[in-house]
This record gives structure tokens, C-alpha cells and sequence, in this order.
């Protein structure tokens, strides 16, 4: 009877191993976003080696992440706590200053060291060096606030990845991560659906955009483990849905399924001639719907582009600038030649979600940097390279995960708390009282 016991216990422990196992792989096979040797392919190799306390292999993947995105500065900061955990003290300390030359504040009020990351550092928090370094981000971390607040939506659930504008009507369009639907706001607060769940079929919605003249607007949409009612067998579908804003209808889908390859547009951008490029993070590449084909098509795939992401067009309509892990790539249209927007070496283009041209800059959400903030980079002549930083929004005690915008004349408005990082490990949504209302701010040019 021992025996038998024995051997089936044995034999739940083996399932139980080979269950985690494969969803293990399952898990970082949807993370890599097709791309093996990418700074996010090595992060999350780093990180499950880190949740192994393997800590000398979680050194040696964030190792090469960094090298793959220099200036990614929550990719260095992860090497530091690689270093750190492996007795390197002198080489964890330097790479936390160069987070605070990039404006990247670990200690900030509303990203503290939580308990994993105290332990971490356990190596070095009682240091001269690191008590120095936490000095400089009390005295140069000073909250910015620029903005006010525009309007609110009261659904708390809304979990808003997007927003657009439509000048004719005066409304507003707003995007539900969660609940799979576009919904408009006019100017006294009224709301209303714009899409129908049962016929248009959205998944989560990612990225708006309202093109004026001809009345239409452009949604990207795909399945996405926060979406209510998410189905596993549907990841990796993605698609691009087109609106007639006059009728307040569903004009047309562009599908794109190739699984196994996985597929998921973000965001996009529209030309004057009507023609729409949207950038797929999990395939690292940027599709366009021309006007001429009305068809969806890839357009490129850049090898240095790693979950790319926001995306803005120069006024001139020659080059395309996306917004990915490792930076900002600059794409000239007319001959598909791309290159990394040059830029000072204490300034970082990564961790940015909406990416907006506006007068020679672009304006910049870095809703994951610590802390989360909103930034205008001014270019030079050649619109090929920064010149300058300036710091509009950061700190404001309503951030909770800002994301994207829109630039109406000379007003930005944008969304200050997605909550699209109040999730269970589970991947369950926050309980309602946990949550806020929406709130967009909006600050000027």
C-alpha cells in the first residue's frame, strides 16, 4: 500500500513537472514575439532563470539584453539587480547611476523598491555609494505637472489603451483594452457605443485613429490574455477594423491569421492620402493598408525593431518614426531604408507607448519609466536626431500606467491611468473598488 502511494506521488510530482514545463515554454513562446536573439527574447530568458535563482544565468541573458538595447534604462536596472544578486557591487552600482543619468528613478514615490527588489539589492543598500546615489534622485527627482484634467469616464473597468478626436463632431473616440469596444464623448459628457460586440467581433482595441476627411476611423484590435471573455485558441490573430464615422457603422476588417506566427498590430498612423501604417509588436514589423489596394500588406520588417510599438508620421510625410523597446527607428518612406533616431547619450527613446509629431518634435508617453512621464524631444533640421529633452508631465499622483494621446491644435490630451497593470498574477481584473474612473488630462504645446 506504501508502495503504491509512493509511486503515485512520485508519479503527480513527474506531471507536475512536466506541466510546468510546457507552460513555461507556452509562456515564453508568446513572449518572444516570434523573434529569438532580441533584447526581449533575452529579458525573458533572464527572468525565468531569475525566478530559478539561477542568478549567474539571469546575469548573462540581461547581459545581452542590454547590449542588444543600450539605452533601455529598465533593462539596465535589471542587469544591476543581476550583478548585485551575483556579489558584483562595484559593476550593480554603476549601472544604477547610469539609470539616473537616463532619468530613470528606481526609488521613486510611486515605484518603491517592492520586497523581491529590496532583497535583491541586499548587497549594496547599506553602501556609501548607494545612499549617494539615492541622495541625487531625492534632489533631481521633483515632480512635473503641467496638465489638468480634460474630462473623466466613469467605467472603471473601461481599461483604456487608446484615444482620438474628431474635430468635426467634437468628439472624442476612447478605446476599451478589457471590454473590446470603441466608445465616443462629446463635450457635455455624454457616452455612447460606437461599435456593436455581436457584429464587429473586436478583441482588445489598441490603437485609434480618426482621419477627418474622409470620415472614417481606423482601429487595431487583437486577442489579449486581459480582454474579458479571452480565449487561449484565439492568440496570435490580429486585425485592423475601419468605421464610417457619419454613419457610426463598421465598414470593413482586414484579418491577419498565420499561426503559428503570432501577430498583434498596436498602433498606427495615417497619411493624407489615406493610406494607414500600423506597427505589429509581436512580429516586429510594420503593415500598411494603402488607399490605392485598400488591402493589408506588409510593408517591412526591420531586423533592429523589438516589439515596436507607438508610431508618428513627419509633416512632410517622408519618414516614419516607431517607438519600440531599443529606441525610436526612423523609417524613410520612399526607400524602405531605416536607422535609430540619434540622440544625447543621457536621454533614452525606450519604454514609450504613444509617439506623436508635433513642430519639429516629437511628443513621447514613457508609461513604464520610473516614474512614468510625458516628454517632448525637440529634433534638429533634418528631423534625424534629438537635440533636446523637455520633461512635460512626470510624477502626477494620477498616473496609473499613462499610455496614449492626441494633439488637438496645440493641446495634448491623453490618458493618465490605463490601469491596464491592475491584474492578478492569475490575469484577473482589479475588484471594481480597487479601481478609478478615467481620467484624461490634457496640457499645452
Amino acid at each position: 500500500m506504501r508502495k503504491n502511494t509512493f509511486l503515485l506521488a512520485l508519479l503527480f510530482a513527474i506531471l507536475l513537472i512536466i506541466v510546468f514545463t510546457i507552460s513555461l515554454k507556452y509562456l515564453l513562446h508568446h513572449r518572444y514575439y516570434n523573434n529569438a536573439n532580441t533584447a526581449l527574447y533575452y529579458y525573458f530568458h533572464g527572468i525565468a532563470a531569475y525566478h530559478k535563482k539561477d542568478y549567474p544565468l539571469f546575469a548573462e541573458y540581461l547581459t545581452k539584453a542590454v547590449e542588444s538595447a543600450p539605452y533601455n534604462p529598465n533593462l539596465i536596472y535589471n542587469l544591476a539587480r543581476a550583478y548585485a544578486l551575483n556579489g558584483n557591487k562595484k559593476d550593480s552600482l554603476k549601472l544604477l547611476n547610469r539609470c539616473v543619468e537616463l532619468g530613470f528613478y528606481f526609488n521613486s514615490p510611486d515605484s518603491s523598491f517592492d520586497e523581491n527588489e529590496s532583497n535583491d539589492f541586499k548587497l549594496i543598500k547599506d553602501s556609501v555609494e548607494f545612499k549617494t546615489i539615492l541622495k541625487t534622485i531625492e534632489r533631481t527627482n521633483i515632480p512635473i505637472n503641467n496638465s489638468e484634467i480634460a474630462f473623466e469616464v466613469p467605467e472603471k473597468d473601461l481599461m483604456p489603451e487608446s484615444i482620438s478626436y474628431d474635430p468635426a463632431e467634437h468628439l472624442f473616440y476612447i478605446g476599451s483594452a478589457y471590454k473590446s469596444k470603441i466608445i465616443s464623448i462629446d463635450k457635455k459628457g455624454y457616452i455612447r457605443n460606437l461599435t456593436d460586440k455581436e457584429h464587429d467581433r473586436l478583441w482588445s482595441v489598441w490603437g485609434i485613429k480618426v482621419d477627418t476627411e474622409r470620415r472614417i476611423l481606423w482601429a487595431t484590435s487583437s486577442p489579449w490574455y486581459g480582454t474579458k471573455g479571452f480565449k487561449e485558441n484565439d492568440f496570435g490573430i490580429t486585425g485592423v477594423f475601419k468605421y464610417d464615422l457619419a454613419k457610426k457603422t463598421l465598414i470593413k476588417k482586414y484579418i491577419l491569421d498565420e499561426r503559428p506566427l503570432l501577430h498583434e498590430f498596436n498602433d498606427l498612423v495615417i497619411t493624407s492620402a489615406g493610406d494607414v501604417f500600423i506597427t505589429d509588436d509581436l512580429f516586429g514589423a510594420v503593415y500598411r493598408i494603402s488607399h490605392k489596394k485598400n488591402a493589408l500588406e506588409l510593408f517591412l520588417k526591420p531586423t533592429l525593431l523589438t516589439y515596436p510599438n507607438g508610431i508618428a508620421l513627419s509633416q512632410d510625410e517622408q519618414l516614419l518614426y516607431i517607438a519600440h523597446r531599443g529606441g525610436i527607428l526612423v523609417i524613410n518612406l520612399a526607400t524602405k531604408s531605416y536607422f535609430p533616431l540619434s540622440h544625447p547619450s543621457n536621454t533614452s527613446l525606450c519604454e514609450i507607448d504613444g509617439l506623436y509629431f508635433y513642430k519639429n518634435s516629437l511628443i513621447a508617453i514613457q508609461g513604464t519609466y520610473r516614474p512614468p512621464r510625458v516628454v517632448r524631444f525637440f529634433l534638429n533640421d533634418t528631423l534625424l536626431q534629438v537635440d533636446s529633452a523637455r520633461i512635460i508631465e512626470s510624477a502626477n499622483p494620477l498616473f496609473m500606467l499613462p499610455t496614449t494621446g492626441v494633439i488637438v491644435e496645440d493641446i495634448f490630451y491623453y490618458i493618465a491611468n490605463s490601469q491596464l497593470n491592475c491584474y492578478t498574477k492569475e490575469n484577473k481584473i482589479f475588484a471594481l473598488d480597487k479601481l478609478h474612473d478615467i481620467v484624461i488630462l490634457k496640457t499645452e504645446l
